[in-house]
């Protein structure tokens, strides 16, 4: 419960749905986030903790909650991660633990998203059924104290719809 929010926010212009299906005893690592953020932006991130059971859960709860505080100050998708990346690092050094991420953003205004992913699957166009391109790949959150990262920007049309998905 702690990995899902309560109920999924308005979006203005959006139609937004979710679900979360774990594999093993109701405890995973998988997680997800659907918030509105600063300035008007919406943010969906959806993110995998490597491994299973409890101590991945854990995990996945420290990342979430680390992700909404950040997001109240921030928009842009790969600051999001950059900033979450520091806060993994520090909990997880030496441990292998490690947290892939895909965050999307997105505004009324504009007739586009940004878009980042650390490790994670990268985002799909529908209904094309395309992978959002990435300029280069970056390692997933905890391999380092800082994350390469940069955000990328994709056409959204009326029509169109982004999907997020784990494993």
């Amino acid at each position: 419960q702690a990995l899902t929010p309560d109920k999924l926010p308005e979006i203005p212009g959006l139609d937004v749905a979710a679900a979360l299906l774990p594999a093993e005893h109701e405890v995973a690592g998988d997680f997800y986030l659907l918030t509105n953020g600063p300035g008007g932006w919406s943010i969906a991130i959806v993110g995998d903790v490597v491994g299973h059971g409890l101590q991945a859960a854990q995990m996945a709860t420290f990342t979430r909650i680390s992700l909404i505080s950040i997001i109240s100050g921030t928009h842009e998708p790969s600051e999001i991660l950059k900033l979450a990346n520091r806060a993994v690092h520090a909990r997880t050094q030496g441990t292998g633990e490690f947290v892939t991420v895909a965050c999307v953003a997105y505004h009324p205004s504009e007739p586009s998203v940004r878009w980042a992913s650390a490790g994670h699957p990268l985002p799909i166009a529908l209904p094309v059924g395309t992978e959002l391109e990435p300029v280069h790949y970056a390692a997933p959150l905890g391999f380092g104290p800082e994350l390469k990262i940069s955000s990328q920007h994709a056409p959204l049309e009326p029509a169109d719809a982004i999907l997020l998905y784990s494993d």
